[in-house]
């Protein structure tokens, strides 16, 4: 069965043992959030934290119910990752992509970046970063990257360097979309 389909893409879903299986095909509309579970309703599906780090769901996010609030949970200071994963896009095409994600945090300023990775995931490509001083108000960090090799790879992720034990930043309403393609 055809859930939506649009100029530029096509996602079909089937019901197998109660479980819907969706395939998407083709590239993507301009504008359509391409994160998987990019408000954490889902709980951590899509998402992980880096070693020595811990992803959990709590309430309270950006204009929605659940936030994603990545801990240091080592005993000293550690650098704190949350990553998408899969990459968010596993075909990248020709053009340029945005992205954003809003968060909030006790002290310290986070990397958010958007790496393109060959097919294999073994070489960064190219990759787009920008920086974001954390307060205890939610704030939007955003930016577009263009895309070197079409059929990279892209993920997003947040980083903030040398955090001490306990929380370092909670994420919510991440996106992604196709800003232009050619």
């Amino acid at each position: 069965m055809v859930i939506r389909t649009s100029l530029k893409c096509l996602v079909l879903a089937s019901v197998v043992g109660g479980l819907v299986l969706v395939q998407v095909g083709g590239a993507f509309a301009a504008g359509s959030n391409l994160v998987t579970n990019p408000r954490f309703a889902e709980g951590t599906t899509g998402w992980n934290a880096g070693t020595g780090d811990t992803l959990v769901v709590v309430p309270g996010g950006h204009h929605t119910p659940h936030a994603g609030e990545v801990s240091n949970s080592d005993a000293g200071a550690n650098v704190c990752l949350l990553s998408d994963n899969p990459d968010t896009v596993s075909d990248a095409t020709a053009g340029t992509y945005r992205s954003s994600i809003w968060l909030r945090g006790p002290t310290g300023a986070a990397i958010f970046s958007l790496k393109e990775h060959n097919p294999s995931h073994t070489t960064v490509v190219g990759e787009a970063k920008a920086r974001l001083v954390l307060t205890r108000k939610w704030r939007k960090v955003s930016l577009s990257y263009t895309v070197a090799d079409p059929g990279d790879t892209l993920g997003i992720s947040v980083v903030e360097g040398t955090a001490p034990p306990g929380l370092c930043f909670l994420a919510d309403d991440a996106s992604m979309a196709v800003e232009n393609s050619p």
